[in-house]
């Protein structure tokens, strides 16, 4: 299973580049060898259902905030899953916009933890560290965590 999941995982970046990947184990059941080309198309079918659903924690987030998807300035995504092209695609057409492309997917939530720490209490006498951008952060957390009041 090991191999499997290694394999697949490096096929799934590979697909986001590219339109196709060969995917090659050795030994995977009792010395059966595997090797079989994978498609970005064949990709996105298998996971079609997993794509849409990634939009639910999206519109939850909207709700919970009270915002319409018209409100929302930028959108920035975050983390490596973010670089397959479906998921930006559904991204892109539920907000009507592309999303931002100047935050690493890879480095958002530390930069957005050094944003946090800049504008805490703790830090800078509870003046906020600027970086020269004008920043309003309303929340930090993988989920909504509801609407302040």
């Amino acid at each position: 299973m090991g191999k499997l999941k290694r394999e697949v995982e490096k096929a799934k970046r590979t697909l986001s580049s590219q339109l196709a990947t060969r995917i090659e184990i050795e030994g995977l059941v009792a010395g059966v060898d595997f090797s079989e080309t994978l498609t970005r198309a064949k990709f996105e079918e298998v996971n079609g259902d997993l794509f849409k659903r990634t939009m639910g924690p999206v519109e939850q987030v909207l709700r919970d905030a009270g915002v319409g998807r018209g409100e929302v300035g930028d959108v920035v995504l975050v983390g490596g899953s973010t670089r397959i092209p479906r998921i930006q695609g559904l991204v892109e057409e539920f907000f009507g916009k592309k999303a931002s492309r100047g935050v690493n997917p890879d480095e958002a939530v530390a930069f957005g933890a050094a944003v946090q720490a800049g504008v805490s209490d703790e830090c800078d006498g509870g003046r906020g560290v600027s970086f020269g951008v004008e920043w309003l952060l309303t929340e930090v957390g993988r989920l909504s965590l509801g609407r302040r009041r």
